[in-house]
């Protein structure tokens, strides 16, 4: 199984500093085999506006650079054996305040078979989708139809999550009526999506979605975790291995502070595992004006 997802990051600004002035740091990251790119990350830090984390920082939505081999992205010298082609940084806000900056860095397109993308309401028309950017690839025919396309809020992956103001997953694309992409889909082998929404004080909204194959797939395991009052529930998984997730987490309820879920929950801060695990876990929160709207747990 090849793996979509080639490293993943999270960067936070200084805890001393509260204004422009801050720059970001490495609290976390996972690499696999790219030790020398590892090594180069972990001296580096980031203003605002500058490189990618920086970028997403100064935009205040996910940014998505499909060409990392341009002087804008920092490290760009050092990709060229990676097998990475693309990233994805995503920045959390709780408010006005920045919580950190997530990075996932995607595999090049002779290899890869999956598709990042952001969507973002159109200013003209407020209940539309239009995409702002993608990254599909091998996938050059779903590229070119997804490019061409408006989504309204309400319909298909991004436009219903969109208008649910949580994260929402998907599994087989090609059999969903409501996926309006369902044909493409089948077509060039997508089988799994997860959409996260971003919407600012002033209702601005962009969406992540993540599309994937079950040959190079996103995550190897997908969960979304929803509050319901005091408590955080499972919402909805899905695993390749063909787990039950839903009978796994059955009547679990998580307290704010309580593991790792819990801690986020509390903090508003993503949080990334990988040391002593057969495999990197990924808990990103999803906060929207102030107020959490999911955690997605992310098995890589």
């Amino acid at each position: 199984m090849n793996a979509f997802i080639k490293a993943a990051e999270i960067w936070v600004p200084n805890h001393t500093e509260s204004d422009r002035s801050s720059h970001l740091h490495a609290a976390a990251s996972y690499y696999g085999e790219l030790g020398h790119f590892a090594e180069i990350s972990a001296t580096m830090t980031f203003g605002y506006g500058e490189g990618l984390p920086g970028s997403a920082w100064q935009c205040g939505h996910p940014v998505l650079w499909s060409d990392l081999r341009s002087d804008r992205f920092k490290r760009s010298n050092f990709i060229s054996d990676t097998g990475i082609d693309s990233g994805l940084a995503i920045p959390i806000f709780a408010g006005d305040f920045l919580q950190a900056v997530v990075v996932l860095f995607c595999g090049n397109p002779g290899t890869a078979s999956g598709a990042v993308e952001i969507w973002q309401n159109d200013t003209q028309s407020p209940q539309q989708l239009n995409l702002m950017d993608g990254y599909y690839g091998v996938l050059e025919q779903f590229a070119a139809i997804s490019r061409n396309m408006t989504i309204q809020q309400g319909e298909s992956l991004p436009g219903k999550a969109w208008q649910l103001d949580q994260p929402l997953l998907l599994q087989n694309l090609a059999n969903r009526h409501c996926f309006i992409r369902a044909h493409p889909a089948e077509e060039c082998g997508l089988a799994t999506g997860l959409a996260l929404p971003y919407i600012d004080n002033h209702r601005n909204g962009h969406v992540v979605c993540l599309l994937s194959t079950l040959g190079t797939p996103i995550a190897s395991q997908y969960e979304v975790w929803l509050p319901d009052g005091n408590q955080l529930k499972f919402h909805d998984g899905f695993a390749i291995d063909g787990s039950d997730l839903h009978q796994r987490y059955d009547g679990d309820q998580i307290e704010r502070g309580e593991g790792q879920l819990g801690k986020v929950w509390l903090s508003g801060v993503p949080h990334l595992a990988s040391r002593n695990l057969t495999a990197p876990i990924l808990c990103l929160p999803v906060i929207n004006a102030g107020r959490l709207s999911g955690i997605v747990r992310l098995v890589l």
